[in-house]
């Protein structure tokens, strides 16, 4: 009876170690407990943390010369290509930009920064005194020494030009006069401050727009200036994003469609999500079908990550959630960060020192070696991680290595849009 029993127990043991062995060679996923945001994961629909593909931990590859390094790079663009601050996709290329040697600082860094930085399609150097000199995307000087109050905000205007802080206000640089112009930029409407933004991380819906008057929030067709959602929501407010937006009220966020219609409903009360800059990128905004939201409750607030259906998206155990853009999450363990993607699978494996969100459907790795490289929604380095410092903004990324800079633009087939809506009062 005994044998019996024991060849019964290890009958069952096989059977479910043969099933669980099947299922992993069907679905190459780990099975995790439903744990809360705090930790989190899964795949959307299973509920799943992806095993992490190896391909993407630093690999220990001979270091390449500067050279071979350029030779990444294509050296002009094709036909109908013009520089693109839109998501990088397989019709983008990265050009070896024509800038002369002589505006390119002899440094990597000054004062802890990288001496010369690509933000909003410009070219900002540093240099030995302190001061900054302002050039276009080709290394045109525009202003040789910026006075202190003269600064990218990180955020465009209506017509999608970027902003500048200045004594006279908010400006933007007019090229075709080479003078700074009176910007109709509105801070209130945007919900993200202190980092550089996309061209289209705020960009109107198609169909609908935020707008601000008299302190209050509202939404307005943009075919018709035609209020959508009347002003009378003094809390900050949300663009549309495939097709939602999220108002502030005085009783938390509402979340509605173009016809008006309340979403997310059954998740308690919403608030604006806490800390500032890059922790704030993500929230609120429908991104690949899904979306960040925050709750209060007895305990303080909870992070969420829901699907456009309302299902929870629960990220892996353990790790802490950045930020999401690009349908990227930006992750991090123990000093450690990777990208997992909106599926539920690692691009980048957390094994890196450090990490930037994704924008302009890119994102900066850095190795233990200190060494940087640039992937794409794939996990694909678009750029090898053999740079000593990277920065990138509005299609332009300048790159240093081996005691030289070099300029990259990122192009793309020109795409023709329709007018952008005015952030002025309607």
């Amino acid at each position: 009876m005994k044998q019996s029993r024991a060849k019964q127990l290890l009958g069952a043991i096989s059977l479910v170690l043969c099933t669980l062995t099947i299922v992993g060679l069907c679905t190459n996923t780990l099975v995790l407990p439903y744990v809360n945001l705090s930790g989190a994961i899964a795949n959307k629909t299973q509920n799943v943390v992806p095993v992490l593909d190896k391909s993407h931990d630093n690999p220990a590859t001979p270091a390449l010369s500067f050279l071979q390094m350029l030779e990444h790079f294509s050296v002009s663009a094709g036909a109908g290509k013009v520089l693109s601050g839109e998501e990088y996709d397989r019709e983008t290329d990265l050009i070896l930009a024509n800038v002369s040697k002589d505006v390119l600082p002899a440094v990597g860094t000054v004062d802890g920064h990288a001496a010369l930085q690509a933000r909003m399609g410009f070219l900002v150097r540093r240099n030995a005194d302190g001061s900054r000199t302002l050039m276009d995307e080709n290394g045109a000087v525009l202003v040789e020494k910026m006075p202190d109050e003269l600064d990218l905000v990180g955020q465009w205007d209506s017509r999608e030009r970027a902003v500048f802080t200045s004594a006279d206000g908010y400006v933007y640089y007019d090229r075709a006069t080479q003078t700074f112009e009176k910007s109709d930029y509105q801070p209130r409407l945007s919900a993200v401050s202190g980092v550089d933004l996309p061209v289209y991380y705020e960009r109107p819906d198609s169909r609908i727009a935020l707008s601000y008057k008299d302190g209050l929030y509202g939404y307005f067709y943009t075919d018709t200036g035609e209020p959508n959602y009347q002003y009378a929501h003094a809390g900050q407010s949300y663009q549309f994003r495939e097709g939602y937006g999220a108002l502030g009220t005085d009783s938390g966020i509402i979340i509605v469609n173009y016809v008006a219609r309340r979403f997310f409903t059954s998740w308690g009360t919403l608030v604006q999500p806490e800390g500032e800059g890059v922790e704030k990128l993500g929230y609120y905004r429908m991104d690949h079908g899904l979306i960040l939201l925050c709750r209060k409750t007895d305990a303080g607030v909870e992070k969420l990550v829901l699907t456009e259906g309302e299902r929870v998206v629960y990220l892996p155990r353990d790790f802490r959630m950045v930020c999401y853009t690009d349908g990227v999450f930006l992750m991090e363990k123990d000093g450690r960060y990777g990208y997992l993607d909106y599926t539920g699978r690692w691009i980048a494996s957390p094994v890196y020192k450090d990490a930037t969100p994704f924008k302009e459907g890119l994102g900066i790795l850095t190795r233990e070696d200190g060494k940087k490289g640039v992937v794409d929604t794939a996990g694909t380095f678009v750029v090898p991680c053999e740079f000593d410092e990277i920065t990138f903004g509005g299609g332009v990324m300048t790159l240093y290595s081996s005691g030289r800079w070099v300029v990259v633009h990122k192009v793309a087939p020109e795409k023709v849009a329709a007018p952008p809506a005015s952030q002025e009062d309607k």
